[in-house]
């Protein structure tokens, strides 16, 4: 019975193992997240013929002074044309207990923030990923890292 099991384990783990995953990066905040301080992910130049989902992830600590983030995000094509850009708002903790929404361990904890059902790039290009914080404060403080992942919507 236990041999059964562990195959339907490794199974499960292969499957998710072979995701549809595009792209994924993380950019360290050892000092803390600047106003000035634009955050680049530069997405290498692909095929882009579907449709993709693109989330926002963020690992914070308990001593974030602030229960949600705003920033701006753009995506820029090679060609400098703006693809998307919307401010947006990731909630951190529970407005009602105070505790993470995250996942984690001690005082850090990881965030995911999906932000569109979907982003059609319709040519073969490098794209921009460009994150600027607007939390009305010099350095924001609490943030350790902040990226970016980009699915391929499968049906």
């Amino acid at each position: 019975m236990s041999k059964y099991l562990i195959m339907i384990a490794l199974s499960v783990t292969m499957l998710s193992c072979s995701s549809s995953r595009v792209y994924e990066e993380f950019a360290e905040l050892p000092q803390g997240w600047a106003v000035a301080d634009r955050q680049h992910f530069i997405v290498p130049t692909a095929e882009w013929e579907e449709e993709y989902s693109l989330t926002t992830q963020f690992r914070v600590s308990l001593s974030y002074p602030y229960s949600n983030l705003y920033y701006e995000l753009s995506v820029i094509s090679r060609s400098k044309d703006t693809l998307y850009q919307a401010l947006e708002e990731a909630i951190f903790f529970d407005q009602k207990s105070g505790k993470p929404l995250g996942s984690g361990i001690g005082d850090l904890f990881h965030i995911e923030h999906s932000i569109r059902p979907s982003i059609a790039i319709e040519e073969t290009d490098t794209v921009n990923i460009v994150l600027t914080q607007y939390m009305r404060v010099d350095t924001l403080v609490g943030l350790d890292r902040i990226g970016v992942r980009i699915n391929r919507l499968v049906d």
